[in-house]
Parts: C-alpha cells; structure tokens; sequence
C-alpha cells in the first residue's frame, strides 16, 4: 500500500488535540507518528508530509509548485512572491533575489546590521553585566527596529505622532503576518494604516531618492528601473513583497536569534571555538571573515535545524501527480511539509539527530554532504525558497560572532542543566523561543579578539 493511502480520520485528529493538551505541534507530531510521514488530512482536503526524500521530490518541480489561492485571498499585502503565481510569481521572485543576493546583502547592508547588533550588545552588557537579565521582549524590540531600518529605511525610534502608531500598528499585526493570513481579519485597521506608512516611504524614496537611506525599498526601486519591460514590479508589488519579508522576519528572526543565545550560553565549548573564528575581528565583519568563520557557519544553521521558527513550509499544491519509490501525491492537495520531524530526523541526520552538534555541518564530517543539502530547509527549498534566507543568515552571523568576540555569555539562569539543554524534544507551539530568555554576561578574556574601528 502506498503512504498516500493512508487517511487520518477526525477522532484520531481530535483524540491527538486532547492528548497533546492542544499543543499545535504536539498534535501534528502524534499523528504523523501514528499515520505515517504523508498522510490524508480528513476529509482529504490535503497531506500531512514529513519526509525529506518527498519534500525533495516536491521541490524538483517548482514550475508545477502553486500558492493555496483561500489561504491568502483574505490578505490586504497579497501581492508578493509568497501569495502569487505563474508570471506575477516570477516577476516578484526575480526582483526580490537580486535586492536581497548574498553580494547585495553584503554590499548595501552589513554596515547597517553591523550598527544594530552594536545598539543590541550595547543594551545586553548594560541590563546583563555579571546577572542574569530577561531579553525576551528587548530582543523581540531589537529585532523590530532592525527590520524596519533594512527595510523601509525608517528608525522607529526616530517617530512621534501618527507615523510612531503606524509602526506599532505593523509591529501589533506580525503575529497574522504572512504566516496566517487567515486571521488579517483582526487586524484590518492595522493593515490600512500599515498601508498608509508604506505609501509615504515609497513616495519619499522616490522623490529624495539621493539622501533616502539605503534599505531595501531603495533597491527594489532602483532594480525595478533598470529592469526590461515585462518584468518590472507595479509600486503595490514592491511594497506588498517588502511587507512579507518584514512581517516574516519579525517573527522568524526573534525566534532563531534567541534560540541561538540560549544555546550558545548553555555549550561554553561551541562559544570557545567561535570567539577563536573571531580573531581580527573589524567592526563591520567581511564577507571574506565570514567565509573563513565555518564555525559560526555551522552553528547557525544547527540552531535553524534544531529549532525551526515556523513548523512548516507555506501550503502548496502540486499542478501534476508526483510518484516515487513508495508514495504517492495527488495533483491539485494542499501540502502541509511539517519541518520539526524532518530537521530531527535520526535516519537523515543521524544517532544524535536531538543533540545540538555544528560539526555535522563543517567539511570534514561524514555527514557534511547530506547536512548542508538540508541545512536551508528552515527558509524552504527549491524555486519557492525565502528570498530573505540571505539577509536573515548575515544577521545571525554577524550577532554571533560580534557576540563572542565580545562578552562571555552565560544562559544556565533559567534552572536547566548542562545536560538538559543538550537534549531537544521535537517542536511545540507555533513560533517558539526560549522565554524567558535569561542571559548573562560578562567581558570576554581573550584580549587577541580585537576590533578595528576604522575597518
């Protein structure tokens, strides 16, 4: 019988809401175990996939791969890469890859993010020297103002009157985000007004174009002048496709950067070996230090592996039936790809698949190839991937290493051990981190850790 076969029925999907005390990611991981990694939902209005091998056929074929027109209808920002199709689709793709490529991460923003982790560490030795200190809501805030500089080239911080409500207004609507745009109708009011601040961006940028800020919105612009006919983006696409990284990346980029103190606090031995990668450290890191940090590297996408902000991939349907060795996907079923199993499966990542190791993910490990072929999985995969995957990644990278070379961090304030923090259970919840997020620190020791102002 093929896996496809197999249909949940809906009191094994109520009996696993009960069982799991209606943990979302409880539940899901209680029926995939019992029916099987691809799955009918009920009423087979789709599939439950939790199979790398079959995540992977999927993504072979991106021209086939579609967004789910119901989930997004609702969505006033509904003009992005993530929400369109066919022609509409690639047109966004192509323009968001190049505003956010490594090369133009590097060039246009390291500057910027380099600034904003300095703001950040500034605020973690003030509120955390020597005690512990709960960095939850300052990281979410931190988080916040970094995304608005990168993408709207605007400083919260800087705002009074009703631009200040517009922001909070895009800060208070990120839980729907495009991660659940069903639920955009509580926030319409906050949509209009989210929408009102981004007009006047883009027609400010416009105007000023010379002295507005480098940001994301100046390069969508500016790519879309220089862009052949037939490709370019309307200014509703622009905005619309900067607000779903932005809404994306508040949630996701809060997620994965507390992950990675709590864990890096909790493993001295891994914050040894990445303040060792930080020697000669300038105060905007290059690409070229950042290449020759496979260290820091690693430890990054083993903290997206482990702890993946958002439990599955966008819903997608598939134009054609895809068949393989022992499955089978209808054309036309909305697919759920439910991540936590598949970045901790044991039979793709082996024994200590629950155990936080960056070595799979360095060159000389045994696993190296199969590690690094899944390690993006968090930003999704194939033609459909997050455009933004690169700036989120320079952001962590510079956190990281900028961290290290600075403090000596310690997470061990919360009561668990060593031990405990080593061991991960698959997910729960939806958007997790780490709350509270005690973290402590204290002046780093290694006096070659130097840092070149003038770099």
């Amino acid at each position: 019988m093929r896996e496809a076969k197999k249909t949940i029925s809906l009191w094994s999907v109520l009996s696993s809401i009960i069982k799991a005390r209606a943990n979302f990611g409880q539940t899901v991981n209680l029926l995939i175990e019992k029916h099987g990694r691809l799955s009918f939902l009920p009423f087979r209005v789709g599939l439950l996939v939790s199979s790398a091998e079959i995540s992977e056929a999927i993504q072979r074929k991106p021209s086939e791969i579609r967004k789910v027109d119901f989930i997004h209808w609702i969505d006033p920002f509904r003009n992005n890469a993530v929400a369109q199709n066919g022609e509409a689709w690639e047109r966004s793709k192509r323009n968001m890859v190049r505003a956010f490529s490594p090369v133009a991460v590097t060039k246009l923003y390291s500057g910027t993010i380099a600034a904003q982790v300095d703001l950040f560490l500034d605020f973690l030795g003030e509120k955390a020297n020597d005690q512990f200190y709960d960095m939850s809501s300052a990281m979410e805030r931190w988080v916040f103002d970094t995304l608005s500089v990168l993408t709207f080239g605007v400083n919260p911080n800087t705002l009074q009157g009703d631009n200040l409500d517009y922001f909070r207004a895009l800060l208070s609507d990120t839980a729907g985000g495009v991660l659940i745009p069903v639920f955009f109708w509580k926030t319409f009011g906050a949509a209009k007004r989210i929408r009102t601040f981004v007009d006047e961006c883009y027609t400010k940028c416009l105007s000023d174009f010379e002295s507005y800020p480098d940001c994301a919105l100046k390069e969508m612009i500016k790519i879309n002048a220089s862009t052949e006919e037939g490709m370019t983006l309307s200014a509703r696409e622009i905005q619309d496709n900067l607000v779903a990284v932005y809404r994306a990346g508040q949630g996701g980029l809060a997620s994965i950067a507390s992950w990675l103190l709590s864990t890096i606090g909790f493993h001295k031995n891994a914050q040894e070996r990445c303040r060792r990668e930080a020697v000669g450290l300038t105060s905007v890191p290059s690409r070229e230090h950042l290449k020759n940090s496979p260290y820091v590297s690693a430890v990054v996408k083993e903290i997206n592996r482990l702890w993946p902000p958002v439990p599955f991939l966008f819903p997608r349907m598939m134009d054609s039936k895809i068949e393989g060795p022992d499955f089978e996907i209808p054309a036309r079923k909305l697919l759920l790809v439910w991540l936590p199993l598949i970045q901790r499966d044991p039979e793709l990542w082996g024994a200590d698949a629950l155990t936080f190791n960056p070595d799979r993910f360095l060159k000389e490990s045994l696993s190296y190839k199969r590690a690094e072929s899944h390690a993006t999985m968090t930003f999704g995969t194939g033609q459909r991937s997050c455009p933004g995957s690169s700036l989120t990644v320079t952001i962590l990278e510079f956190l990281l290493i900028k961290l290290v070379a600075r403090y000596q961090i310690d997470s061990r304030g919360d009561g668990l051990s060593a031990s405990e923090a080593n061991q991960v259970r698959p997910g729960k919840g939806f958007i997790s981190s780490p709350k509270p997020l005690r973290i402590k620190v204290k002046a780093a020791k290694t006096m070659d850790v130097i840092f070149s102002a003038g770099a």
